[in-house]
C-alpha cells in the first residue's frame, strides 16, 4: 500500500527467492511449490508457513519492477515478475520435515507448519503452528520463541500439544485459553452435508475443549489480539459460486 498521495493504492507482493543467474548476477525466480498455509507480519519480517517449510521475508527491501511481464527474473536492465509491480526477497527458511509432497502428519519430533499465528502474551514473542490432521485428532499445536532483536525464530520450541480437535486447520493463544479452528462436534455448527460449517473450540492446556463459536466453512487460521482481547480468522473457501472468503473477528468470553 502507497498512501503518499492522499489515496491508498494495493499491490500485490510477489514472494521471489534471490540466486545467481546463468551469467553469475544476482537474479530472483518464484519460490516454487509455495502453497501458503498461513504468514504473519511480525516488524520487518513476514513469515510463511507451507507445510515442510518456514519462509522469512524482508519487508525492508521490497523491489519495484520495471516490466509488468510473464517472465520471472532480471534480463539486462529489466525486471519482471508474474505482472506484478513489487517482489519482496525471502532471506532465510526453515525446515521441520523433509521432502517436497504435503507435508503429512506423523509420530516423532518433526511437526508440519499448516497455520500461523503470532503469540504475543508472554515474556517473549512466539509464532505458534499448527497441524491439520484431515478427519482426525492429533495435530500438533507448537509455540516457536522469537528473537526480537532479529525477528527471527529462537532456539527450540517452548511448549507443544497435541491437540482433541479434528481436521485442525488453526490455533491461537490469549496466553491462557488456547482456540484452535476445526470440525464442529455431530450436531453443532450447522451448514450443510456437503459444506459443514467449521468451529472454534477453546481450551486450557491439558483440559477439554468446548466449542466457542461456530465459523465459516473451512475456517484455516486464526491470530488473538491482545490490544483488544479479540479473536481474527480466515477461512480457506476460494470458490466465490459456493461461498466467498472471509475475515471475522468475534469476543473471547
Amino acid at each position: 500500500m502507497n498512501a503518499a498521495n492522499g489515496t491508498p493504492n494495493y499491490h500485490n507482493l510477489l514472494l521471489v527467492q534471490p540466486g545467481k543467474g546463468a551469467d553469475g548476477k544476482g537474479n530472483f525466480r518464484v519460490v516454487s511449490g509455495n502453497h501458503v498455509d498461513g504468514v504473519v507480519w511480525y516488524g520487518d519480517r513476514a513469515f510463511v508457513a507451507n507445510g515442510r517449510y518456514l519462509q522469512v521475508y524482508d519487508l525492508r527491501h521490497i523491489w519495484k519492477l520495471n516490466k509488468q511481464a510473464k517472465e520471472v527474473g532480471i534480463s539486462g536492465t529489466t525486471s519482471s515478475g508474474l505482472w506484478h509491480n513489487y517482489a519482496v526477497p525471502m532471506v532465510a527458511m526453515y525446515q521441520t520435515t523433509t521432502g517436497n509432497t504435503a507435508c503429512t502428519v506423523t509420530q516423532g519430533t518433526t511437526p508440519c507448519l499448516n497455520s500461523l499465528s503470532l503469540d504475543r502474551t508472554g515474556g517473549q514473542d512466539a509464532l505458534v503452528s499448527a497441524e491439520y490432521k484431515k478427519d482426525a485428532a492429533g495435530g500438533r499445536v507448537v509455540r516457536w520463541p522469537l528473537d526480537a532483536a532479529t525477528k527471527l525464530p529462537r532456539g527450540n520450541a517452548s511448549a507443544a500439544y497435541t491437540s482433541p480437535v479434528w481436521s485442525m486447520q488453526g490455533a491461537a493463544t490469549d496466553g491462557t485459553n488456547w482456540y484452535m479452528a476445526g470440525t464442529c462436534p455431530t450436531g453443532a455448527g450447522g451448514g450443510t452435508a456437503d459444506d459443514p460449517y467449521s468451529c472454534v473450540h477453546k481450551a486450557q492446556a491439558n483440559t477439554a475443549p468446548h466449542v466457542m463459536t461456530a465459523a465459516p466453512v473451512y475456517t484455516q487460521n486464526l491470530n488473538y489480539s491482545w490490544s483488544t482481547d479479540r479473536l481474527w480468522g480466515i477461512n480457506e473457501r476460494i470458490n466465490t459460486a459456493a461461498g466467498k472468503r472471509v475475515v471475522f473477528s468475534v469476543d473471547t468470553p
